[in-house]
């Protein structure tokens, strides 16, 4: 893919390719979303040689890295598991893939290439393979110049309702809360093609959402890893940079410095652990008589040792 002035083209008119573009801060989806773009899926129906779609999809944060490993019917999401998103798919697939993603819906279609571009929701299993939420899926129209056209796509976290309108359609989905939701999602916009191919292109006028955020804990313990003072907290965004400070700890002295005191908050609550010595110490005592100085001695020993 590639940007240029405000539009990403996901695919050029070309065969076998995928193109992808992702947000870089994750999305929490126990907040309501709002996502405001224009798209142009091609000037090319499938039957003329134009394929395969568009796709606007929420992966998981920890498998951003294998987005665009897969073209075609995948539309550059083929193999990831508990993906969710909504297509504009221009080619009929009557066959799957095994691993990357299902045979369409047969209402658009018999004939392998030769049916009906349409809109639908989608999801990904466990094992990653795409599937179609047919009953929510509807046919659309491929214009035959190119053209960019409003998509809007807003979730309701009250209702866990998804909305979806475009070209004067609109969709209605009903997410599953047992759907793998409560991680970082990260928003996606794919698209691909096959032996068919289309221009496939976005903007996006405006994004409405909450960034996921997470924390860092970090500990104060003694070399036996007893913990001597309360652990503080630091979050933000994921991905957001955090520096560490060591406490003051009145007796102790910090060891050394952890190898992740600054780094980048990530989606798992990530520890930093200072560890302390003991401070050693002089006791000097003195012994007198009539104010005069008898002896001194000296005891030494480190914080907390009790010494006679």
């Amino acid at each position: 893919a590639r940007l240029q002035n405000n539009t990403f083209t996901l695919t050029d008119d070309q065969n076998h390719q995928s193109g992808t573009a992702f947000l870089n801060t994750p999305i929490d989806f126990s907040k309501s979303i709002a996502l405001d773009l224009l798209i142009n899926i091609g000037n090319k129906k499938q039957q003329i040689g134009g394929g395969d779609g568009i796709a606007i999809s929420f992966v998981p944060l920890k498998k951003i890295s294998e987005i665009a490993k897969a073209d075609g019917g995948a539309l550059a999401l083929g193999g990831i598991p508990n993906v969710f998103g909504f297509k504009f798919d221009t080619y009929f697939n009557r066959y799957g893939e095994i691993g990357k993603f299902d045979a369409d819906p047969g209402q658009f279609g018999h004939i392998q290439g030769n049916g009906e571009a349409f809109g639908a929701f989608f999801e990904s299993s466990e094992n990653g393979v795409i599937k179609t939420l047919g009953q929510e899926a509807t046919k659309i129209t491929v214009p035959k110049v190119h053209v960019f056209q409003p998509l809007t796509f807003v979730y309701d976290k009250n209702t866990d309702v998804v909305n979806v309108t475009y070209d004067n359609q609109n969709w209605r989905y009903q997410l599953n809360r047992t759907q793998t939701f409560d991680q970082p999602m990260v928003l996606v916009i794919s698209a691909a093609t096959g032996h068919n191919h289309n221009l496939q292109q976005v903007i996006v006028r405006k994004t409405d959402f909450q960034p996921f955020t997470s924390k860092v804990t970090i500990n104060y313990f003694d070399e036996k890893k007893n913990k001597l003072s309360p652990s503080t907290e630091l979050s933000g965004n994921i991905n957001a940079q955090y520096v560490s400070q060591p406490k003051d700890i009145p007796g102790y002295q910090v060891i050394s410095t952890p190898k992740n005191s600054v780094g980048l908050i990530s989606e798992t609550n990530e520890a930093v652990d200072y560890y302390y010595k003991p401070m050693k110490h002089d006791v000097v005592i003195t012994y007198k008589y009539h104010n005069n100085v008898l002896r001194k001695d000296i005891l030494s020993g480190s914080s907390d040792e009790k010494i006679s």
